[in-house]
């Protein structure tokens, strides 16, 4: 018995999936923040969900991502209305459903189970994932990751079993991945790495089928440019030279299970404020001694085994590797959008190299064998360490608590508030002047939103000091004035 649960354990990613339970945990019960109210006012009736998966009209929402928008939160309204656990128990699944696709396609592509094993503890363990698990909103990074793969997986399956089913599976979850988010579109050059690599030739019949995703997405790509519209934000940039070189480190990094707010706190010469050791405490600590020895052990741990490693091997880590970065292209052009979770499809092509590199010193010697084990120890502690440290320093948490205070504050003190009431937010004391009180309680309510939603006031009239002060022709009305100052986590 005890052998057979071993197994259970470690040669599926169960064992994984409970320790990534563990450590998620407190993010079922986070908060709705920001984005999530954002994406509630667009997807309030069935009309708005429909409209939006026409491509080929004028959006509202400046996203086309009809599925994790408009879809998800409007079917997660009409089962569990404003409770959040129930979204975050949807993203966990889709979660879950992830790692098995990670660990499935690391076997068919290795055929070994240990390797499988290592990719994919590389892949479920780490900081990357922290976002669309402490916030329904970005369940658009799971669902790209469910769709991603799915287009892969049954793509490889086709040219394996020539089953025309797979193929046609491939085209649909791949349209379904072009409407959960924009990035997307490198799939097909994924397809033709798969094909490049690991079939080492181009038939004529795998170019015919191979032709439709390229149809598919220029199709897409003129109905977003042409008709639906693109994001207007300075974030989204067009820059090209050094800086997209070092986001592509930090997105590196951040793939490693960096703590996300490190860059925050990175100067010029490799300079780490003290700010950071302040914010992290120990957990920042923990993070500069430890990395540092990680890294130069998994760069020696490469040198060794690339000489050692059979040629078909060798292909499916350079596959990896090219997946890593063909799928982070979308993002390198626009260094200024900076997220470390955008990365966590093209993270699976990073996971799979590394499970593969340290399958082979595992079995390589003794010493070997060391090394692997001291590589996984560390990883571990680290990817921990930057999970445990996200719990109480990244933005989405404190965003959140705001939020939930705000609103509490509301049921608590004024649960008979007037529909057309006047509440007008001032700073009171400014503990970030740069930000401000108000600006803050703004921001957290999804620029507004969550309030009227929450309480189901549509005709409530909010100011806020730092966005729309109060103005003076209406200061003889009844006015509900709120210090901003007091809701805040801190």
């Amino acid at each position: 018995m005890k052998k057979y649960l071993k197994n259970i354990l470690l040669n599926t990613p169960l064992f994984i999936l409970i320790i990534d339970f563990i450590l998620f945990f407190p993010g079922f019960f986070t908060y709705f923040h920001q984005d999530d109210f954002i994406h509630f006012s667009y997807s309030q009736t069935l009309n708005q969900v429909l409209s939006a998966f026409n491509i080929f009209y004028q959006g509202n929402f400046p996203f086309y991502r009809p599925i994790p928008t408009q879809l998800y939160f409007y079917l997660g309204k009409l089962f569990f209305s404003f409770n959040p656990l129930g979204y975050h128990i949807v993203n966990f699944i889709i979660f879950s459903c992830n790692i098995f696709l990670v660990y499935k396609l690391a076997f068919i592509l290795t055929k070994k189970r240990e390797t499988a094993f290592i990719s994919t503890l590389f892949y479920g363990i780490n900081s990357t994932h922290f976002a669309p698990l402490y916030s329904p909103a970005y369940v658009h990074e799971l669902l790209y990751v469910l769709f991603g793969l799915n287009t892969i997986l049954n793509y490889y399956y086709w040219l394996k079993s020539g089953v025309i089913k797979k193929y046609l599976l491939s085209l649909i979850f791949f349209i379904f991945a072009l409407m959960t988010k924009e990035t997307a579109v490198v799939l097909p050059g994924i397809i033709l790495l798969l094909i490049l690599f690991l079939e080492n030739k181009l038939l004529i019949g795998q170019l015919k089928k191979f032709s439709a995703f390229i149809l598919i997405t220029f199709v897409y790509l003129m109905g977003h440019f042409l008709f639906y519209g693109i994001a207007n934000s300075p974030s989204y940039t067009l820059i090209f030279g050094k800086a997209n070189i070092n986001i592509l480190i930090w997105y590196f990094l951040w793939a490693l299970s960096t703590p996300n707010i490190l860059i925050d706190y990175f100067g010029p010469g490799f300079k780490i404020s003290s700010v950071f050791f302040a914010v992290t405490k120990i957990n920042g600590l923990i993070y500069i001694v430890l990395f540092p020895v990680f890294l130069g052990l998994l760069f020696l741990t490469i040198l060794i085994c690339l000489k050692n490693i059979q040629q078909g091997t060798k292909k499916i880590i350079f596959f990896g590797i090219s997946w890593f970065i063909v799928g982070l292209i979308p993002l390198l052009i626009f260094p200024l959008h900076r997220l470390a979770t955008e990365q966590s499809f093209s993270l699976v092509g990073l996971t799979l190299a590394l499970g593969i590199i340290l399958y082979q010193i595992h079995h390589s010697s003794i010493n070997g064998k060391r090394l692997f084990f001291l590589l996984l120890g560390l990883y571990f502690v680290i990817a921990t360490n930057s999970i445990l440290t996200a719990r109480y320093t990244h933005w989405i948490i404190r965003s959140a608590a705001i939020a939930k205070n705000t609103l509490s504050y509301f049921q608590k003190k004024n649960p008979e508030i007037p529909n057309n009431q006047v509440i007008n937010f001032i700073n009171g004391n400014v503990k970030i002047p740069q930000w401000g009180s108000s600006r803050q309680i703004y921001y957290a309510l999804g620029n507004g939103y969550g309030l009227k939603m929450i309480l189901n006031k549509p005709l409530l009239v909010i100011y806020y000091e730092d966005i729309n002060p109060l103005p003076s022709d209406i200061k003889n009305k009844q006015i509900l004035t709120v210090d901003s100052s007091t809701l805040l986590d801190y």
